[in-house]
C-alpha cells in the first residue's frame, strides 16, 4: 500500500482506494493502440473489455487502478520495488484488453513392464501468448513447444537410467495439509469474497491486524500471534449463539449483515432510529451473555498475564505463586488481583513493553551516560512497574523522534511548498532552527512537522 500511495502522490497511477474492473473510455483506447503497436492487432481482445458499461449505472465510484499515462513504460522513481510496482499495474492494465493465451496439453496414460499400476501424467505448451505477451516479467516460465518425445498412441518411451546415488526414480509421497495461512492480498480477497469491508478498508483492515499484535508476518504469511490466538480461542466462543439465525460477534455473515444495514440506511430503505435500536440491544445482549459465561468459568490468559505481573512485585509470602493462576476461576482471579492492586502492588512491565524498549535501544546505540539518564542505572532490567516502563518508552521515544529524518512524504511536502513559495531553502530551514532542510528531524514533534505548518500558513496568507 505504501508503494502504491508513493505511485499515486507522485501522478504515476489513479486513484488505488477501489476494486473496480473499469476503465475509461480513453484508457481503453490507449491500451489498444499501444496492444496493436507492439504485440499486434491478434493479439487484442474483445473491444468491450474493461470499458463502462451502458446498460445499467456503475455503481464503483472511481475506475480500476491503471497508469495515468500508459505510454510510459518505467515510472521515474529511484526505488526498484515501487518501479516493479508500475509495470505490474501497467502489464495488468493492457492484459484486460488482450486475447486469451491459448494452450495445447496431452494427457498421457502408460504402462511400464513389472509395474501393475498405470502411470498417468500430462503436459502442456503454450502456442498463442495473448495476454500473457504484456505479463512476461511477472509469469513463470511455460514451455512454447510440445516436449522431444513421440506423444502418440502406442509410442514406446526409455526411462533414463538410475542415478550413481539410486534416487532416479524418486517415490515421492503425498499427504493432505491443512490450508495455508492467509497472506496481505488473499486475506483481503476472503475479505471481498465475504462482503466485508470496501475498497478504502482493506488494506487498513489488514494494517490494523499487524498494528495491534493480532499476528504477524512469518514469509509473507499472517501468522497468528498469542494474542491474537486468545482473541480467536478465548474471547470468540464467549459471543457464540445458536439462535438468531447463527449470527456471531466474531464471525464473517456478522460483519456483512452489519455492512448490508449500513448501505439500506443510506439509500434510506431501513428507518434510521429502529435499526439502532435493534442492533443496540443485539451487541447489549451479546456481551450481556459473554458476560456470564465468563464469569461461570475459568480465567482468561489476559487475567492469568496480569496476575503473574503483579504476583512479581507482591510480597512475601505470596497468596498463589504465579504458576498456580492458572487454576483460577474467573471470579477468583479478579479477587486476586482486585487485593493485591488494594495493597498497593503495581504490574511488572508487560513483555511488549520491554521488547519495543529493547527496540528503541538497539535503533538508538546510546552511549553510557544517556543510558543511565534514559533508563536507569540498572538498564531495562531494573524496571519494576508498567509505570516505570512506560516513562522509559516516553524518554527514549523522544529521544529517537529527535534523530529521526522526515519521511519521504514529508520531504517531498516540503519541497513542494518551498518551490510554490519561491523560497530559498537556507530561509525556509533557518524557519525552525536548522542550517539546512538535511538537518530536518521526523516524526509528529519534529522540526519537519515544525516546518510543514510554517509553509503551509504561509501559502494560505499569501493566496
Amino acid at each position: 500500500l505504501a508503494l502504491a500511495s508513493q505511485l499515486y502522490e507522485a501522478g504515476h497511477i489513479t486513484y488505488i482506494r477501489t476494486d473496480s474492473t473499469r476503465l475509461a473510455e480513453s484508457a481503453v483506447a490507449k491500451a489498444r493502440a499501444i496492444i496493436g503497436e507492439v504485440w499486434g492487432e491478434d493479439h487484442l481482445g474483445p473491444s468491450s473489455a474493461g470499458a463502462s458499461s451502458a446498460g445499467g449505472p456503475v455503481q464503483d465510484a472511481h475506475e480500476a487502478i491503471r497508469p495515468t499515462r500508459l505510454e510510459v513504460d518505467e515510472a521515474p522513481l529511484d526505488d526498484d520495488d515501487a518501479r516493479r510496482l508500475y509495470r505490474l499495474v501497467r502489464a495488468q492494465t493492457l492484459a484486460s484488453q488482450m486475447a486469451p493465451s491459448q494452450t495445447a496439453s496431452r494427457r498421457i496414460r502408460a504402462a511400464c513392464a513389472e509395474l501393475d499400476r498405470p502411470l498417468t501424467g500430462s503436459v502442456s505448451w503454450r502456442t498463442f501468448a495473448g495476454w500473457e505477451a504484456a505479463y512476461q516479467e511477472f509469469l513463470a516460465p511455460r514451455p512454447t513447444a510440445p516436449p522431444a518425445i513421440a506423444l502418440e498412441a502406442d509410442a514406446i518411451w526409455t526411462l533414463d537410467a538410475p542415478d550413481e546415488d539410486g534416487t532416479n526414480p524418486t517415490l515421492i509421497e503425498d499427504e493432505t495439509r491443512p490450508p495455508s495461512r492467509y497472506r496481505p492480498h488473499t486475506l483481503i480477497k476472503a475479505m471481498k469474497d465475504a462482503g466485508i469491508g470496501r475498497p478504502s478498508t482493506y488494506a487498513r483492515t489488514v494494517e490494523k491486524l499487524e498494528e495491534r499484535g493480532y499476528v504477524a508476518p512469518e514469509d509473507g504469511a499472517l501468522a497468528p500471534t498469542e494474542p491474537g490466538r486468545a482473541i480467536w480461542m478465548r474471547a470468540a466462543p464467549l459471543y457464540a449463539r445458536n439462535h438468531d439465525d447463527g449470527l456471531e460477534l466474531f464471525s464473517p455473515e456478522f460483519t456483512a449483515r452489519m455492512e448490508e444495514r449500513l448501505d439500506e440506511l443510506a439509500s434510506g430503505t431501513l428507518d434510521a432510529p429502529e435499526t439502532w435500536e435493534r442492533w443496540r440491544d443485539l451487541i447489549r445482549d451479546l456481551h450481556e451473555e459473554a458476560r456470564e459465561r465468563k464469569q461461570s468459568g475459568g480465567s482468561t490468559l489476559q487475567q492469568q498475564d496480569v496476575l503473574r505481573r503483579l504476583l512479581a512485585n507482591a510480597p512475601e509470602p505470596r497468596p498463589v505463586e504465579p504458576d498456580e493462576v492458572e487454576s483460577l476461576s474467573w471470579a477468583e482471579a479478579q479477587d486476586l488481583a482486585g487485593s493485591l492492586r488494594e495493597a498497593g502492588v503495581a504490574p511488572s512491565p508487560t513483555e511488549r513493553q520491554l521488547e519495543y524498549i529493547g527496540r528503541l535501544l538497539e535503533d538508538l546505540d546510546l552511549d553510557e551516560a544517556t543510558l543511565a539518564e534514559a533508563v536507569g542505572p540498572e538498564g531495562p532490567e531494573g524496571l519494576r512497574t508498567t509505570t516505570a516502563a512506560s516513562e522509559v518508552i516516553d524518554a527514549l521515544q523522544a529521544i529517537y523522534d529527535e534523530r529521526r529524518p522526515p519521511s519521504a512524504k514529508q520531504r517531498r511536502y516540503v519541497d513542494n511548498l518551498i518551490e510554490k513559495l519561491g523560497l530559498a531553502e537556507d530561509a525556509a530551514a533557518a524557519l525552525v532552527g536548522v542550517g539546512s532542510l538535511e538537518e530536518l528531524t521526523g516524526g509528529r514533534e519534529g522540526s519537519a512537522s515544525a516546518l510543514i505548518d510554517q509553509l503551509s500558513e504561509r501559502l494560505e496568507t499569501a493566496g
